[in-house]
């Protein structure tokens, strides 16, 4: 469910991302799933225009550095007050996969001051021992979070379309995995 719900949280992304907007401020909060399962991405408020889609006449949305974003979620650029593009919005979706997935953010403090000295110079804990479990698909969900949570933007996933790529691979895995064990484990054949 938690890997469904990135997928569709990288789509919508994808679909701004390609507008030239910059959402800027991915949350839990700000990520609502319906009942049919649907994912909306809400909350465009700091939103921004990507400087290749910006004209010269647009006004900067935040002051160059005051740290911005909700500190749990925020890419390390935005919590040292820099300038953030649509890789920011990456970082953001690795830290609410890790969420689901640990019941616990990657990045903790007692202030926000805290968590964004966290964010910027600490390494989360490993997927897999947040959980207390290892598996062939959290170690390849580890490798899709290291990459996403990359300190450095350059070190990161360069789009979210190959974020989703990755993590439709492991779903995939996954559901063949679940077919395949659900085959085997019925009575023997004789």
């Amino acid at each position: 469910r938690a890997l469904s719900i990135t997928i569709q949280v990288t789509d919508a992304l994808a679909a701004a991302h390609s507008r030239g907007i910059a959402h800027r401020d991915i949350k839990a909060r700000n990520v609502m799933v319906t009942r049919s399962g649907t994912v909306k991405v809400l909350d465009f408020g700091l939103a921004k225009l990507m400087e290749s889609h910006a004209s010269s006449s647009d006004p900067q949305l935040t002051e160059v550095g005051v740290p911005y974003g909700t500190s749990t979620y925020a890419a390390p650029e935005q919590a040292q007050g820099l300038k953030a593009d649509h890789r920011a919005d990456i970082f953001s979706t690795g830290v609410l996969l890790y969420e689901m997935l640990a019941g616990m953010w990657p990045f903790r403090g007692k202030t926000a001051l805290d968590v964004r000295y966290a964010v910027v110079y600490h390494k989360p804990k490993p997927i897999a021992e947040a959980r207390g479990e290892d598996s062939p698909a959290l170690r390849r969900i580890q490798e899709i979070l290291d990459k996403a949570l990359a300190k450095v933007p350059d070190d990161r996933y360069q789009r979210i379309e190959d974020m989703r790529s990755d993590l439709q691979e492991v779903l995939r895995d996954i559901d063949i995995d679940s077919t395949n064990t659900n085959t085997f484990t019925g009575a023997p054949v004789p």
